[in-house]
């Protein structure tokens, strides 16, 4: 037992609840007395009752103690702590003069612990923690291109105002990094920037803004975002709208493996005949997620786009292209498509590689000019063909419903409807690669 010292309180003593902090009174704190304190097995505060009202510290079982302030804010009238410091970094009299200090800003109506934390305390962000900060959030909503932004900002944006403070930015600051990028002949990534940066500076608006940052020791005090008064280049490109004729599906999956490289010449394949997959989620698939054995696909919430189970079937034509892609490798390392030229190294295909290889292509051959997610919508449009409902090819691309019914209460998997028009899709896509003399027929009749 302390000197000078009798209990208070328990907090937390009802039977089958987990105990409080134990609160302990004490008449006067000195470097004795807190160096007397010991740990116990539950983390436990003693009070002084002095003068300075509120003015305790907190001890915790691995032997730490804190000063802190108990108080009333005047704004939520709900009992806080403020953090003063730990012992013996911070003195007792230095914690005692906070602590008076804190008082005293209660006393004229303002929260300390706000006041503390206030925007006026914290560092100006610079263009480079904004760009940095934005693509951390994306990486913890799970998006998954969070790294390309980051690499694309680092590359275009960063070695000209990355140390600029972010509220000092001006449009023509946009303007000009817009204008070396079209310059160099790369119009779409110029779009491409200014969409990032974009989001980037709206993201500081309400970083500033949002009260789960307020211990944030950055702010970027951004009064009005930057990039809005510079105009997108519409011209260069829009909502995509390519879609390969079954001529044009049949001379693909025909090319020679020198004219795409035989791991993208596979994966493009595969796109195919898993319907239309997402090439992200095609090429970045590790080995676990395929049940060759029950003939199924199944794709976890971490690498959906609506954060949902995905459980695809495979076919045949699916199966037998995944073992020609195990063959490349021996079935060596973690994924599907590992990384070129080293299956045994983390990582998967890069869909960079993938988009380059097919941009080669078109560039080599005659072959109308595409990109691998328009696979996606050239399935969907070709089953439409073979009379397949759109319910169905929305459940095998994964495509979010959006009616109430969808979204909470219908559980059912789909699987055997799926299964069905997975196979008439892949057996309507061999008859067309073999050279079949066979016309889509919608349902009804109508061709």
């Amino acid at each position: 037992m302390l000197p000078n010292s009798h209990h208070r309180k328990v907090e937390g003593t009802k039977k089958g609840t987990t105990l409080g902090p134990i609160a302990i009174g004490v008449t006067m704190f000195t470097d004795k007395s807190l160096k007397a304190l010991r740990p116990r097995t539950n983390t436990y505060r003693v009070f002084e009752k002095s003068v300075d009202k509120g003015f305790c510290v907190q001890v915790t079982p691995a032997g730490g103690i804190y000063f802190y302030m108990q108080y009333q804010s005047p704004v939520t009238g709900r009992r806080r702590f403020l953090p003063l410091g730990r012992y013996p970094t911070v003195t007792l009299a230095k914690a005692r003069d906070k602590s008076r200090a804190a008082r005293s800003t209660l006393a004229s109506g303002k929260d300390p612990r706000i006041t503390e934390n206030s925007l006026k305390n914290r560092q100006p962000g610079t263009v480079e923690a904004l760009c940095t900060a934005y693509t951390d959030d994306m990486r913890m909503k799970g998006k998954r291109s969070a790294g390309e932004v980051l690499k694309l900002l680092k590359k275009n944006v960063l070695p000209y105002i990355g140390d600029f403070q972010a509220s000092k930015v001006e449009p023509f600051h946009i303007r000009e990094i817009l204008f070396e990028i079209i310059n160099r002949g790369a119009p779409v990534a110029s779009n491409r920037v200014r969409s990032y940066l974009h989001a980037a500076f709206t993201y500081g608006i309400h970083h500033d803004n949002d009260p789960k940052r307020m211990n944030s020791r950055v702010v970027f005090r951004i009064d009005r975002n930057p990039v809005a008064d510079v105009p997108k280049d519409a011209s260069v490109e829009g909502v995509g709208d390519r879609e390969l004729s079954w001529q044009e599906i049949k001379a693909l999956w025909e090319v020679t493996d020198e004219a795409l490289g035989r791991p993208y010449k596979l994966a493009l394949q595969l796109l195919l005949a898993t319907c239309g997959q997402r090439p992200n989620e095609v090429i970045s698939a590790p080995l676990s997620e395929f049940d060759l054995k029950a003939r199924v696909w199944s794709i976890p919430p971490a690498r959906t786009k609506n954060k949902r189970w995905h459980l695809l079937p495979l076919t045949d034509m699916a199966i037998d292209l995944i073992d020609q892609v195990h063959a490349l490798h021996g079935r060596k390392g973690l994924q599907l498509f590992p990384k070129w030229g080293d299956p045994g190294k983390p990582g998967h295909m890069s869909r960079n590689g993938l988009s380059r290889s097919v941009q080669r292509l078109c560039t080599d051959t005659d072959f109308a000019k595409f990109v691998p997610r328009d696979l996606r919508r050239t399935v969907k449009t070709r089953m439409g063909e073979l009379g397949i409902a759109k319910d169905v090819r929305d459940r095998l691309q994964n495509h979010a419903a959006m009616d109430v019914s969808a979204k909470h209460y219908d559980r059912y998997d789909y699987m055997a409807e799926k299964r069905a028009a997975a196979e008439q899709w892949c057996d309507f896509l061999e008859v067309t690669i073999s050279g079949g003399n066979v016309v889509p027929i919608r349902k009804g009749g109508e061709v």
